[in-house]
């Protein structure tokens, strides 16, 4: 059986709900819990039972920002899989053994995409019933990253989370997962769909923000840039005039915050944000 690593990502007092995640230890899984803290008081809230887990490794960083941590775990990463969960997440039953079972019948894969379940057991999303491979901008565009497991031999050291995305960034909010599998297509790596729930998450569909919220709309327009370049520009004017006509949202403000994340990712750099 392949070996797991459950990778964890929390901040300042969520770091309490932690232990509630955890399963009963099991062969050849391990869990990787990166603590980010903005200030030292929040590190007397740490539970003892993260530091005396033998299956746990307890790693920490001062600072914010979602891809920030992610890339800080990443690093620990040693078994042959890799999961990247949220803090709000829910194992289910089935959740190893189809990961691993998944990679072992499906050698060639690098990436595979699974389904997340809210807290009721509905679907997070409309998923489709076909295993399917993914390749474009719109299949990779709802994907969330608790539905995303990874082959640690083929990202490890040559993919990372871009930090001008995700929660907490300096002037984006979201889409890094998706910035982090176009990266993953332009490498070459294979990454296929497979239409089996893994994790329940009270994980909000970002995607249903874009209509009202401005970060989400500016963070749009810089996935937009980094998927297609300069063309994102008539991207981003269609869609904020086929939303418009749609009543979903008022054009002008639409397109003026969506050319403003085409902006910042035009005139900032990726290697400068990660070490902010």
């Amino acid at each position: 059986m392949l070996s797991l690593d459950i990778l964890i990502c929390t901040v300042n007092t969520r770091i309490v709900r932690i232990p509630d995640m955890l399963m009963p230890p099991q062969e050849g899984i391990t869990y990787i819990v990166s603590f980010q803290y903005t200030k030292d008081d929040y590190l007397a809230l740490i539970p003892q039972i993260l530091l005396e887990r033998s299956d746990v490794v307890f790693v920490k960083m001062r600072g914010e920002g979602l891809s920030a941590n992610r890339n800080h775990a990443l690093s620990y990463a040693q078994s042959d899989l890799i999961y990247l969960i949220d803090d709000d997440s829910r194992f289910l039953s089935n959740t190893i053994a189809d990961i691993c079972e998944t990679f072992e019948q499906h050698p060639d894969i690098d990436i595979a995409l699974f389904q997340a379940q809210t807290y009721t057991g509905q679907p997070l999303r409309p998923y489709g019933a076909e295993q399917r491979c993914i390749a474009s901008f719109t299949e990779i565009s709802p994907i969330l990253t608790n539905e995303m497991v990874c082959r640690r031999s083929r990202i490890q050291g040559s993919l990372t989370f871009d930090a001008r995305f995700g929660l907490s960034s300096h002037f984006l909010s979201c889409y890094e997962q998706q910035v982090f599998l176009i990266d993953a297509c332009h490498k070459g790596l294979r990454i296929q769909f497979f239409p089996k729930d893994i994790i329940q998450t009270s994980a909000i569909f970002q995607p249903r923000l874009l209509y009202v919220d401005q970060k989400v709309q500016r963070s749009y327009g810089a996935l937009l840039y980094y998927a297609y370049g300069l063309p994102a520009m008539a991207h981003a004017f269609v869609f904020a005039l086929r939303n418009a006509l749609q009543g979903k949202s008022r054009f002008i403000p639409l397109i003026k915050h969506l050319m403003e994340g085409i902006s910042y990712i035009r005139t900032t750099n990726k290697r400068l944000a990660a070490h902010r």
